[in-house]
């Protein structure tokens, strides 16, 4: 049996040709292709653990891109917002009942760019001969 090997001088690699979608204020694409947002209004949140009561203070969230089962799970959520919410949740890794205070403490023109974000992440691209 022989084995057929077909070599090509044309690289394939075009990474380096891709133009990322622009973001909002404050954010920046990290070599890894998370998004790296400071916020305008740091996150502050009370708490207590074993050593008594703390304060945890978030200056900036990482978004990481979004996969089918967080497209999949936010179905269970019956508003809009709600969906959002959750997106924000998972993309920065803030999830459960601690992840949801999170996201509800980001101040409005932060949620704002938070939802520029996932909207990256969840856009399908050009939609080519559909009428608008």
């Amino acid at each position: 049996m022989s084995k057929l090997a077909v070599q090509t001088t044309e690289k394939n690699d075009q990474s380096h040709d891709l133009k990322l979608p622009e973001l909002p204020p404050r954010c920046v694409w990290q070599s890894d292709g998370t998004v790296l947002m400071t916020l305008e209004k740091t996150i502050s949140l009370k708490g207590s653990n074993n050593a008594g009561p703390n304060t945890v203070e978030i200056t900036e969230l990482v978004f990481q891109d979004l996969d089918g089962g967080a497209l999949m799970d936010m179905s269970a959520y019956l508003t809009s917002g709600l969906r959002m919410g959750f997106l924000i949740g998972v993309s920065t890794g803030h999830t459960g009942p601690v992840g949801e205070k999170v996201v509800r403490a980001i101040k409005g023109r932060d949620y704002r760019r938070a939802e520029k974000i996932v909207d990256i992440f969840t856009d399908g691209g050009l939609t080519i001969g559909t009428s608008v």
